[in-house]
C-alpha cells in the first residue's frame, strides 16, 4: 500500500488568558490531496489547512515545504543520515506548498471582533478568534510504490521559511503548566490526552509537559490505486460545546471519487516531536535507526500519546479514555463509522481533542487514510443548543427510512423533503445554517433556506440521483448559534442526512421486508451456508447490512435455488434482495 504519512509539527505558544473558564488553546489541522491527471498521471495537488488562535502576532510564510520518501527506491539512502554531525547530501524529495490568502490568514468570527486582542472583550478571552491559513502545491511521484510517506515541516538549509508558526499547531495535553503558560494563566489543563507518550525512538514511556508537536496526517498506496483523490473533512472546526447538553456533530467526511469511507477515532494521538521540526542545530532523530533485521523502522520518529486517565483514576495503571469514549461523556459518545455522525453529552469542563481518522475503501480494498485533529472547550452554559427535525410527512419520492435513519431511494427518482433547525429558548436567536447539498451528493442536489439570522431556519431539499449513483451518500447541515451577546459563545451543531441509492430492482429498507413466502432462506440463522429457494427463477442476489450498505452481490444463471456462502460476513442481521423480494437473514448463532 502507498502510505502517505503527514507529520506536522505542533508546539505550544500561549496567550494571555483569564482563569474563569477554560480557554481553547488548541486548533484544527488536516492535509489531503487531489489527483491531477490534467497535469500529469503522477501529479497530486496537496492542500494543508491550519486553524490557530488569531491573536498571536506574526504572519504566515508565503510557502512551506512538503517532504516525501518511500520504501522502494526513493528515501532509503537518506534514512541512515549520521548524527552527529548532520549530513544532508541525500536530502529527501521535497516540493513547495504556497499560501493561499492573506499573510495574517482569514479570521473565523461572526461578531466583528476588533483585530487586536482586548482582554476587556470577554468573548475573545473565552473563545479566541481562529485564523485559517491554507497552503496548496503539486507533488510529482517519480515511481509507484505501496508505501509513500509525506511530512509537512522544515529541514535546515533547504527550509523556505524559519517561521514555524506557518505549519505548526498548538494542542495542549492535561499537564500543560507554567512556565509554558504566561501569566495570567491557569495551572492545569484538563484534556483527554496525557503528557505521557511512548517514544518509538527511545523505546520507552516519556513525558512531554507542553503538548504534542505533530500528528500523522495521511497515507496512501499509489502502486495499486494511482488515480485516487483522498477523503477530506468539510466541516469547520468546533470551538466549544455546552456541558450536560446533547450534541450532534460531524467532521464532514467526503471523498470526491465516492469511495466508501469508514470514520473512527484514532487509538492514539500520534505525535512527531522531532522529525523535520527544527533547524539544523536541533537533533533530528528520524531515519537513523533500523529494526533488528536491519530494515528501516517506519515508526522511529513517532510518539504515541496516551489517553488521559479517567477522573479519579491514579496509580501506575489507571483506567483511561479510549476511542469508544474519548473524553468524559459518561459513555454517551457514539460515532457512526459509515457517515461520521457523532453524538454525545459532555459531563465535565475540559478541553478534549477529537482525532478523526477516515479510511477509504474501493471494492473492499483499503486505499489509505486521512486525519483531522480538533481541540475544543466544554464549558458550563445554560444556553440550549439547536436541534434539527425532518418533516417526514413532506418526503417525496420512492424513499423510506431504515432503522439507521437513512433514506432509501432510487437512481433517477427525485427525493425531496422539508426540514427545520430551531434554537429553543431564545426568540432573538441568530442561526446561520449551511448545507453541503451541492457538494457531497452527485448531480443536482440543492437546498433552499428561509429564516437565516432568526431562531428558526426552514430548509427544503431536493435531489435526483443520477443513473450511476449507487451506495451511501451524506449531506451535512451546519447550524451555528451566532450569539453576539455576552458571553459570546458560538455553538455549532452539524447534522447528517443519509441516503442509500440503489438501482431499485428492490428498495432495501427494514420496512420493505416482503411478507409473502415466494422466497425462503434456510437455515436462518446461518453460520456458513444459507440456501435460497424461490417459487420462480431469479438471477440477482444482494445482501445489505442495517446501515443499508451493500455487503455482497451475486449475479447467477436463472435458477430457483442457490447455496450462498455467508461465512465471511460478521454476525448480525442482514436484508437479502432476491430479484426485488426482500427477506431478513440472521448470520451467527
Amino acid at each position: 500500500m502507498r502510505i502517505f504519512f503527514l507529520l506536522v509539527g505542533l508546539l505550544g505558544i500561549f496567550n494571555k488568558i483569564q482563569a474563569q473558564q477554560p480557554y481553547t488553546l488548541g486548533g484544527y489541522i488536516q492535509l489531503y490531496w487531489d489527483w491531477r491527471p490534467d497535469i500529469a498521471d503522477s501529479c497530486y495537488e496537496f492542500t494543508f489547512i491550519n486553524y490557530k488562535n488569531a491573536d498571536v502576532p506574526g504572519s504566515y510564510c508565503p510557502a512551506i515545504n512538503i517532504y516525501y520518501w518511500n520504501d522502494c527506491n526513493y528515501g532509503k539512502s537518506w534514512m541512515n543520515v549520521s548524527y552527529p554531525p548532520f549530513s544532508y547530501s541525500n536530502t529527501p524529495l521535497h516540493d513547495t506548498l504556497f499560501r493561499v490568502g492573506p499573510s495574517q490568514g482569514i479570521r473565523d468570527t461572526f461578531c466583528g471582533y476588533p483585530t487586536v486582542l482586548s482582554e476587556l472583550n470577554f468573548a475573545q478571552v473565552m473563545e479566541p478568534l481562529r485564523s485559517r491559513v491554507v497552503y496548496k502545491g503539486f507533488v510529482y511521484l517519480p515511481e509507484r510504490c505501496k508505501n509513500w510517506h509525506f511530512a509537512i515541516g522544515r529541514l535546515g538549509d533547504i527550509d523556505l521559511c524559519q517561521n514555524s508558526w506557518s505549519y505548526k499547531n498548538y494542542f495542549v495535553n492535561n499537564k500543560t503548566v507554567p512556565p509554558f503558560l504566561p501569566t495570567p494563566g491557569y495551572s492545569h489543563t484538563l484534556s483527554n490526552i496525557d503528557s505521557l507518550y511512548y517514544s518509538h525512538y527511545y523505546g520507552n514511556i516519556r513525558t512531554w509537559v507542553v503538548a504534542s508537536e505533530g500528528f500523522y496526517g495521511c497515507w496512501f498506496n499509489n502502486a495499486d490505486f494511482p488515480g485516487n483523490s483522498s477523503p477530506r473533512f468539510l466541516s469547520a472546526p468546533i470551538y466549544s460545546f455546552q456541558k450536560q447538553k446533547a450534541v450532534e456533530y460531524n467532521p464532514g467526511p467526503y471523498d470526491p471519487d465516492h469511495d466508501s469511507i469508514m470514520v473512527t477515532i484514532a487509538d492514539t494521538l500520534r505525535g512527531t516531536h522531532t522529525l523535520l521540526a527544527s533547524v539544523i542545530t536541533f537533533p533530528i532523530y528520524a531515519f537513523i535507526k533500523n529494526d533488528s533485521a536491519g530494515n528501516f523502522y517506519s515508526d522511529i520518529f513517532t510518539e504515541n500519546f496516551l489517553y488521559a486517565p479517567l477522573a479519579g483514576q491514579t496509580g501506575p495503571n489507571p483506567l483511561r479514555y479510549n476511542p469508544a469514549n474519548p473524553f468524559d461523556t459518561d459513555s454517551t459518545f457514539n460515532l457512526k463509522a459509515p457517515t461520521g455522525q457523532t453524538t454525545f453529552t459532555a459531563k465535565s469542563v475540559m478541553e478534549p481533542i477529537l482525532f478523526y481518522k477516515a479510511q477509504e475503501y474501493r471494492n473492499g480494498h483499503l486505499l489509505g487514510e486521512t486525519f483531522c485533529a480538533n481541540q475544543f472547550t466544554i464549558l458550563t452554559d445554560g444556553r440550549l443548543p439547536s436541534y434539527m427535525r425532518i418533516d417526514t410527512a413532506s418526503i417525496q419520492g420512492s424513499t423510506a427510512f431504515n432503522n439507521q435513519s437513512t433514506m432509501i431511494g432510487c437512481a433517477g427518482t427525485t427525493i425531496s423533503f422539508d426540514a427545520w433547525v430551531k434554537l429553543p429558548g431564545d426568540p432573538n436567536g441568530d442561526l446561520i445554517v449551511r448545507t453541503t447539498a451541492d457538494t457531497t451528493v452527485p448531480g443536482n442536489g440543492a437546498c433552499t433556506m428561509i429564516g437565516q439570522h432568526t431562531d428558526s431556519v426552514r430548509l427544503h431539499f431536493s435531489w435526483t440521483p443520477p443513473s450511476n449513483a449507487h451506495g451511501l451518500y451524506s449531506v451535512f447541515v451546519t447550524a451555528k448559534d451566532s450569539n453576539c451577546n455576552p458571553p459570546y459563545h458560538q455553538y455549532t451543531q452539524v447534522y447528517t442526512w443519509n441516503f442509500y441509492i440503489d438501482s431499485c430492482t428492490g428498495i432495501i429498507g427494514v420496512n420493505d421486508i416482503t411478507t409473502d413466502n415466494s422466497v425462503v432462506l434456510y437455515p436462518n440463522p446461518a453460520t456458513n451456508i444459507v440456501t435460497i429457494t424461490s417459487s420462480k427463477e431469479f438471477k440477482s442476489i444482494k445482501v445489505f447490512n442495517l446501515l443499508s450498505e451493500l455487503v455482497m452481490e451475486k449475479n447467477v444463471k436463472p435458477s430457483k435455488e442457490i447455496a450462498l456462502d455467508v461465512s465471511e460476513l460478521p454476525s448480525g442481521i442482514y436484508l437479502v434482495n432476491v430479484d426485488g423480494v426482500v427477506r431478513k437473514m440472521v448470520v451467527g448463532d
